[in-house]
């Protein structure tokens, strides 16, 4: 069984989860999420963001897209 995993960043926990949505699909796993601090110069004054890692098996990512 192998799996297609990917990380999401967004700006709240429901944009990330949109983007999981969307790209992965219905099926998607959520397996982990976390805050992430702002970097580079945009750390002094940008706001933290919500990274997601998502998985989804790719037999069912073989039946969902060749439908």
């Amino acid at each position: 069984m192998t799996q297609l995993l990917k990380r999401f960043e967004a700006d709240s926990v429901p944009a990330a989860l949109a983007a999981v949505r969307r790209e992965l699909g219905e099926n998607a796993v959520l397996l982990h999420t976390k805050t992430v601090p702002p970097s580079g110069i945009g750390r002094f004054f940008g706001r933290p963001r919500v990274e997601v890692l998502a998985a989804l098996d790719s037999a069912v990512a073989k039946r969902d897209y060749s439908e």
